[in-house]
């Protein structure tokens, strides 16, 4: 049997009680035999914070993401099974979405223009498919996982009431879902009181952040618990890494 590989975490600092996790990346998309430990890690510990904490989790893909390589084409393959609901990704910490204006359109260089809104399928079907999404979409810098003790009609809910009051364009007041997104600048700049709002009810944030070259892992609670389950252990010579081996 071959040995396992491993799963390197840093741990970085987070308004307590809030806890940040980061594995860094080369970039996406990302080459296969980074891929395959990262969907075994991310299997494992999703299953475990599903059963151990009792949480729904949510999978969400970024739509903007499925530009990369062929994305798009997986996507499309398994629509059938995962019944995507499309709904407003907002960056609490940036400007809320809205249309250009005219001097901004006219501002623009070519090929620069920035994303106008951010979006996310959310995977509507059973908790396997959910799996089945997340590891099938993994790679591409579009895969969200969320995981709260609410189910979606008061995650969703939720999101509504503390994200939607800030976009005052009525172009982006009619979607379906608000839920948030973040990159390590907006987790490392928050307080615990925004972080506890801007969440809207998740207490376990994952996300491929193309904009950090890096995974995500936002915690509420003490993850190293879980991360021991997993058969991980901290390095000796930094308190701050942890490895978790990923059995092949």
């Amino acid at each position: 049997m071959a040995a396992p590989r491993n799963i390197s975490l840093e741990r970085e600092p987070l308004a307590d009680p809030w806890q940040l996790y980061v594995l860094r990346l080369s970039g996406f998309p990302l080459t296969e035999s980074t891929l395959d430990p990262l969907r075994g890690f991310l299997s494992r510990l999703s299953t475990a914070i599903t059963k151990e904490w009792n949480l729904t989790q949510e999978v969400l893909v970024q739509l903007d993401r499925l530009q990369v390589a062929d994305a798009a084409d997986r996507f499309a393959e398994n629509g059938a099974e995962w019944i995507p609901e499309i709904g407003l990704a907002v960056w609490p910490d940036r400007k809320p979405p809205a249309q250009w204006t005219m001097k901004e359109f006219l501002d623009f260089v070519p090929g620069s223009a920035p994303v106008l809104m951010y979006q996310y399928f959310r995977i509507s079907k059973t908790p396997e498919a959910k799996d089945h999404a997340r590891n099938t979409m993994l790679g591409y810098g579009a895969v969200s996982q969320m995981f709260s003790p609410l189910d979606w009609e008061a995650l969703k809910k939720k999101g509504e009431e503390i994200l939607l009051p800030t976009i005052k364009d009525p172009s982006f007041r009619g979607h379906p879902f608000y839920l948030p997104i973040f990159e390590l600048k907006t987790l490392r700049n928050a307080t615990a009181a925004q972080l506890d709002e801007w969440g809207c009810g998740v207490t376990v944030y994952v996300r491929e952040s193309p904009e950090d070259k890096a995974l995500l892992i936002a915690c509420r609670q003490p993850l190293d618990p879980l991360l021991e389950k997993l058969g991980g252990t901290p390095d000796e010579s930094a308190s701050n890494q942890w490895h978790i081996p990923v059995p092949d």
